[in-house]
């Protein structure tokens, strides 16, 4: 079931006898794939630019709640696949970082300049890079990077490995 939350300016306009939302309507839904913040992008469209990042990375309310996640994310950190995101607060979600990943993301939250910053993450203490930045004026953007990056060993060219030959 949906229930749909108007603004005191939501309607707009009546035609045909029946009444038209504006498009500062916000539909709501049991399982929080709504549209909460009102500049930020769609959960869905959030959440696949989440996807695209090589890191684990969530986004933040600027008031402490989880908005969208992707799915490294969601191994990485401490995400209850069966609670709403919007009920999950910061401080739980980052466990894994500790105090550290909290505070880090409180600075960013209090508009101080981004850093990355090295920290232990989970019960291995796996080695990562962590960063918080603010992703638009309502939301934070979290990352935490493996720092040990696997490199595949570079082929070597034949070309490039026999001499040159000087042409005259």
């Amino acid at each position: 079931r949906c229930a749909t939350t108007l603004s005191p300016e939501g309607w707009a306009a009546v035609k045909n006898g029946e009444r038209m939302a504006d498009p500062t309507t916000t539909t709501t839904t049991p399982d929080d794939t709504r549209r909460t913040v009102p500049d930020a992008p769609d959960l869905a469209r959030a959440t696949a630019l989440l996807e695209a990042l090589p890191s684990a990375a969530a986004l933040f309310r600027r008031a402490g709640t989880l908005y969208a996640v992707n799915a490294l994310g969601r191994e990485r950190f401490v995400v209850d696949a069966r609670a709403p995101l919007s009920s999950q607060g910061w401080s739980i979600v980052l466990l894994p970082l500790g105090a550290e990943g909290v505070a880090l993301l409180q600075r960013a939250a209090a508009g101080e300049p981004s850093v990355t910053q090295s920290m232990a993450m989970g019960p291995g203490d796996r080695p990562v890079s962590v960063r918080a930045v603010p992703f638009d004026h309502e939301l934070l953007l979290f990352t935490a990077t493996d720092a040990v990056v696997y490199h595949p060993p570079r082929s070597a060219s034949a070309r490039a490995m026999s001499p040159c030959a000087v042409r005259s």
